[in-house]
């Protein structure tokens, strides 16, 4: 059969025995394994790096346009802008290039579902959901504002959220370089109920024109209605519909005046009327959700506070419960997952103050061993066995974080998990603080399920905790973020006497990062790489800590070098030795010009990043005054300089 017409993982039937098969199922280092979807201009299959051995998303135009010089180069446009941005919210690019006649880029695979898909299923989100999600996505566009680019296509379907529940802005294909002529394509792609009024107009724009389609993102995730009235069918008449849009308060009469204000600015036909900026845009955000969180917790019911009053009122021998406690516990009791917010717990501590006070207190002391030492002896003391297993959780958490008491961490854990299954002994209106410290001990066993605990400092001490479990496993890419993750929990917990105590003693953890690689199979890899023995550096990089990007970047550093060597190798014959350096190549080339002067530039750079000198191969780089090329080695070498940033010493 003559497949040479066909696509990448084209459906073949033979006309034979009707036999289905698929053709070009290899690009480049890529095993493709199947369809992802379709765009526009696109296609997304799915692949496997055979290489790294890692997921990934393939895009590639599609037949329509592959052969048609402008839309090869927006597509390599699209690939040089994504490749600036590193952020947990916006899809990552991993590598990009040119195989069978074929520009590609390599993506980050997420699993997950859309937006539009999940209001689709499931129905609006709740006000406070939705501006969570917002918030996040407003990050990642953030990121990307700061490197230069726009989306101009953002919607729901851009949106999606992994199976972690973390949101990624996607499909930057409309995105655009601010520094870019402000001219625009006779067609609109964008999205009708989505795109700005300025792009519609072909005026200029800016920030502002993604805030315009974030907005009407949360105005479809607040209504689960994407479409405009009279449904416009011309390009001035969607401009008049956009004009005439109702203000959200009267679409949704029952929503908080402040979201309605939020959303009307967001969404406002002047660029002018909307947030200059994403800063201001995350502060209203951030006031909007406080607001809604504030007026959430006041639809406990009268009768509810009193009803937990009373059985607050007959605990502990009598002790006094203000209204105030009674009303923060029945909210943690009546409020089912996922609606329920990260609130403190300190009502239920100050039940049983004095059996955890003296924790607390030895913390914000920085008296760490007593901590420890205090929170040991509430294993066989007569106390609440949910408030035992909070004690025991900080001492665990304190003894990994001094090194005094190290040792003792796993004592801990082990009297924690036997406190907190003790059904005899526990009160009911702990409930809440019992399921959160039930995650945490599933978390500390299956490590993605940390996102569901909604408590920050669970969740803080958990993170600590799972530092330990990543180190022992090798995992250095998944500890360091865990190290973050804490730390940024105990900054945002509101009880700084001992938080910010043990927030400085997480700071200390990130010291083992400066020694995570200095291990003897690193060392040798890097030996093996100078030697040009690629196959051995790669078992030794293996070997090693598979979450780290600056081992991501060695092993396509092999990759790539393995198949210079060959060209060099024929190139230069007998000239050519393994492990030559930079400086010999350029002094056997100057007299013997193997090879042009961009090409002799682009050979010396990679034997200088093999030779591990990232700072004097970034410095060589014949691209590096070219910020904007789409050359395919352009774009790897800022791809991998992105990457490689902390590791590369001033």
């Amino acid at each position: 059969m003559d497949v040479a017409t066909l696509g990448f993982y084209a459906d073949v039937v033979c006309t034979d025995c009707g036999c289905k098969d698929h053709v070009h199922t290899l690009l480049a280092n890529f095993r493709l394994e199947g369809v992802l979807g379709y765009g526009g201009m696109s296609i997304v299959l799915r692949g496997r790096d055979v290489v790294l051995g890692r997921p990934v998303a393939i895009k590639l135009l599609n037949e329509l346009y592959r052969n048609q010089p402008e839309r090869i180069a927006r597509f390599e446009n699209e690939c040089s802008m994504m490749a600036k941005v590193h952020h947990e919210n916006v899809v990552s690019v991993y590598s990009a290039g040119w195989a069978k006649e074929q520009f590609y880029i390599a993506m980050e695979l997420l699993e997950g579902r859309n937006l539009e898909t999940i209001v689709a299923e499931n129905g609006p989100l709740s006000p406070i959901r939705a501006i969570e999600v917002i918030t996040k996505v407003v990050k990642g566009l953030e990121a990307a504002h700061i490197a230069g680019m726009l989306h101009r296509d953002m919607k729901p379907g851009n949106v999606i959220i992994t199976d972690a529940g973390i949101p990624k802005v996607l499909d930057f294909g409309l995105a655009q370089s601010r520094s870019a002529d402000e001219e625009t394509e006779e067609v609109i792609w964008a999205t009708p109920y989505y795109v700005s009024p300025e792009t519609l107009q072909r005026g200029a724009e800016d920030a502002r024109t993604d805030i315009y389609s974030v907005g009407m993102t949360l105005r479809y995730l607040l209504t689960g209605n994407d479409t405009l009235p009279e449904n416009p069918a011309s390009v001035s008449a969607l401009l008049d519909a956009k004009y005439k849009l109702a203000s959200f308060a009267q679409q949704m009469p029952k929503a908080e005046p402040c979201l309605c204000e939020l959303i009307d600015r967001m969404t406002a036909f002047a660029p002018e009327a909307r947030h200059d900026n994403y800063a201001d845009l995350l502060a209203e955000l951030n006031e909007v959700h406080e607001v809604l969180s504030e007026k959430h917790l006041q639809k406990v019911s009268p009768e509810k506070r009193r009803l937990l009053r009373r059985k607050l009122a007959g605990l502990g021998g009598g002790v006094a419960i203000s209204s105030t406690v009674a009303f923060i516990l029945g909210y943690c009791i009546a409020t089912p997952p996922p609606q329920r917010e990260a609130i403190s717990v300190s009502p239920i501590g100050r039940i049983h103050q004095n059996h955890v006070a003296p924790i607390l207190t030895a913390l914000s002391k920085e008296q760490y061993v007593q901590a420890v030492d205090t929170s040991e002896k509430l294993f066989n003391a007569q106390v609440e066995s949910t408030m035992a297993a909070w004690g025991l959780l900080h001492g665990a958490c304190v003894a990994y974080l001094d090194n005094n008491v190290e040792s003792k961490v796993d004592a801990l854990l082990g009297m924690f998990r036997l406190v907190l299954n003790n059904d005899k002994n526990h009160s009911p209106v702990a409930g809440s603080l019992r399921q959160q410290l039930h995650l945490a001990d599933q978390a500390l066993d299956s490590p993605e399920r940390v996102s569901e605990i909604s408590d920050r400092r669970v969740r803080a001490m958990t993170q600590c905790l799972l530092v330990r479990r990543f180190l022992t496993e090798g995992k250095v890419g998944e500890a360091k973020e865990a190290i973050n993750a804490a730390k940024e929990e105990f900054k945002l917990t509101k009880e700084p006497p001992y938080t910010t105590t043990l927030c400085k003693k997480v700071e200390q953890l990130e010291t083992v990062y400066a020694l995570a690689f200095s291990s003897a199979s690193y060392q040798q890899a890097l030996g093996y790489m100078a030697q040009h023995n690629f196959m051995l550096a790669e078992q030794s990089l293996k070997t090693l800590p598979a979450d780290s990007e600056e081992i991501k970047v060695l092993l396509e550093l092999c990759a790539c070098c393995a198949d210079l060597c060959e060209t060099l190798k024929r190139l230069m014959k007998d000239d050519y030795a393994p492990g030559m350096t930079a400086e010999q190549f350029l002094t056997l080339n100057k007299s013997k010009k193997y090879v042009d002067s961009l090409r002799e530039t682009e050979f010396c750079t990679l034997l200088l990043l093999l030779k591990h000198d990232y700072k004097a191969a970034f410095k060589l780089n014949p691209y590096a005054q070219k910020p904007n090329s789409v050359a395919p080695f352009a774009i790897m070498l800022r791809d991998w300089q992105a990457r490689l940033a902390p590791h590369i010493k001033e």
